[in-house]
């Protein structure tokens, strides 16, 4: 579904909203190596770090009253299959909720014209459909907190387009499924090292690929 969506809407997105996808297309292209894919992924990467902030901020607001939900990665313990096939589910995930939250704002934006607009009317948009409302007992806060974190994300792929969006979600997943604590010889503890591990290779490479010809040092 997503390809037939991609290869019907690419052309209009070329032509009013080119820079959206020139980091996408790098990456479709291979061009991994490249010093503005790599700079978008970093981007990427602090956006879905930052959301997260947003949303333990509040899970403790609201533990007294709600409690505190259960450990979102718990499918990642049971082995090192199970972790490498969460990775991938990551990045399933990132890249289809990138692709939705991407081709729905380029629709509002096509109908109100102006991005700060469609920023808000898709950060509404997408909270209001939030599953978790339905059970919350401040709803309203709920909403509130929704608003600001997918409104962030929509501004920052109207400010930088396809790529960002997808890592950021990717980004805000994984960390989302690390289970650590305070004790590292824990059983669980190598499983949430190792998804930390990734997650700051993947920055390393892609600072690097920033510097482009330059030295490090």
């Amino acid at each position: 579904m997503f390809l037939v969506l991609y290869l019907a809407l690419e052309p209009a997105l070329r032509l009013r909203w080119p820079h959206s996808i020139i980091t996408w297309n790098r990456v479709l292209a291979r061009r991994w190596s490249d010093p503005q894919v790599g700079s978008h992924i970093l981007i990427g990467l602090a956006l879905g770090s930052i959301l997260l902030l947003f949303g333990l901020v509040r899970d403790f607001a609201y533990a007294g009253v709600e409690g505190l939900d259960t450990v979102g990665g718990l499918f990642l313990l049971n082995g090192p299959r199970f972790w490498f096939a969460g990775m991938v589910s990551r990045c399933l995930e990132g890249i289809d909720t990138g692709l939705t939250i991407f081709f729905a704002i380029f629709g509002l934006r096509t109908l109100l014209r102006r991005d700060w607009l469609a920023a808000i009317a898709g950060g509404i948009l997408f909270s209001v459909i939030q599953g978790d409302l339905v059970n919350s007992g401040n709803w309203q806060a709920e909403l509130a907190v929704f608003v600001v974190i997918i409104t962030a994300l929509v501004f920052a792929l109207l400010r930088f387009g396809l790529l960002v969006s997808i890592t950021a979600v990717f980004a805000l997943n994984t960390l989302n499924g690390i289970t650590l604590s305070s004790d590292w010889a824990a059983w669980y503890a190598p499983t949430g090292l190792a998804t930390i591990v990734l997650l700051l290779i993947l920055a390393g490479i892609a600072f690097r690929n920033t510097l482009g010809d330059r030295e490090l040092v």
